[in-house]
């Protein structure tokens, strides 16, 4: 695709949260004395390997059955989860994290050498993971997954049982942000050898995390309990939550309204305003780090390899129209393709026509 990519909209997570419970509404019945959530979670989960899952729906199960070096803050800022601490040497290629006592959910401990494991696994050719390509930040991250070095020349060792420590190819600054997702998690060497494949199956699965699997019904839920040998255990104050794939915004929408979800992740944003009459207290929006856009086939069309007609067309498109009017949830109108939100990313790089009005860059675009 051409780099002179048309930028469209920033997109919306949008949630709905339970406003109230309403009577004869069906919920799976909750043991008395504990807390429990119904979870909307949009789609059915592939896979719940943190190296070989992709979507967001699965991302979100995941995190909740296994933690690795950082994790989010409220704000959404890198904390320490599994890792205490860590340093970092003077040019910034070698980071050296000290990991907490820890247990996986079977009462294994979690050491250094199953971050070396999991990290030399999602690097494998022969694993496929869409998100090895995140690990190339580590030495000989991108030879490895080609095929071009063996495992020992990773840029990841175990010191010792709680001493990790990683060696990159560049300096990254941004290294605890990108330690929060999924690819970096470490994966139960123990449980992955016995088991294969099949160690994401309730029965074989182990985590570290502050719930454990314990029911997954293909088209029906996937139900966690709370894990008592996660490290934080004493300030988790939710003991179970099912996740229901809710592919159907709409349905989606009529069950939190009856009380049979607590949570929706997703609604469909051109119902808002009657979203908002109808459940008022429920609706909730935030940016998510997404960019909606249109690319040109330059290799069929030979006037899109001019880029004075991408630009044209790119000029042309009326973005506030398309989030005010037609999608309404609050998204941005996007003239660059990261959105903002970034971290460390500079705020306001943007094409250098985006503070034009919408008369002039039409103009622009039939004089281009």
């Amino acid at each position: 695709m051409d780099s002179f990519r048309f930028r469209l909209i920033a997109a919306l997570v949008a949630t709905l949260a339970l406003a109230g419970c309403q009577a004869k509404v069906t919920r799976s019945p909750c043991p008395k004395g504990q807390v429990c959530v119904e979870y909307g979670n949009n789609a059915e989960a592939a896979s719940l390997d943190p190296q070989k899952a992709n979507l967001v729906d699965e991302a979100t199960i995941i995190s909740d059955l296994i933690v690795g070096l950082t994790t989010d803050a409220p704000d959404g800022s890198p904390v320490p989860a599994l890792a205490t601490g860590w340093e970092t040497s003077a040019d910034g290629l070698v980071w050296t994290f000290h990991l907490r006592d820890a247990v996986w959910s079977d009462g294994v401990p979690v050491t250094a050498d199953d971050f070396v494991y999991a990290y030399r696994r999602i690097l494998d050719p022969q694993t496929a993971s869409i998100y090895a390509y995140l690990l190339y930040i580590l030495k000989n991250g991108q030879a490895l997954n080609e095929g071009k070095a063996s495992p020992d020349a990773l840029g990841v060792r175990a010191l010792d049982a709680h001493t990790l420590q990683l060696t990159l190819e560049h300096p990254a600054p941004y290294l605890p942000e990108i330690a929060k997702h999924q690819s970096f998690f470490p994966v139960p060497k123990h449980a992955v050898e016995k088991w294969g494949d099949a160690w994401i199956q309730p029965a074989h699965f182990v985590g570290d995390g502050p719930y454990s699997l314990v029911e997954w019904r293909l088209g029906d839920y996937i139900r966690v309990q709370k894990n008592p040998r996660y490290f934080d255990a004493d300030k988790v104050c939710i003991d179970r939550i099912n996740y229901y794939p809710t592919p159907d915004a709409v349905m989606a929408e009529r069950r939190v309204l009856r009380g049979e979800l607590d949570v929706n992740t997703m609604f469909q944003s051109n119902r808002i305003g009657r979203m908002r009459q109808t459940m008022p207290d429920t609706v909730r929006t935030g940016t998510i780090l997404a960019t909606a856009y249109l690319s040109f086939n330059t290799h069929d069309v030979a006037a899109f390899r001019d880029i004075r007609v991408r630009r044209a067309l790119s000029e042309a498109i009326d973005r506030d129209f398309l989030t005010t009017k037609l999608l309404r949830a609050g998204q941005k109108p996007a003239y660059a393709f990261v959105p903002p939100g970034v971290a460390n990313y500079p705020t306001g790089a943007q094409v250098f026509w985006a503070k034009k009005t919408l008369a002039q860059r039409q103009a622009d675009a039939r004089r281009l």
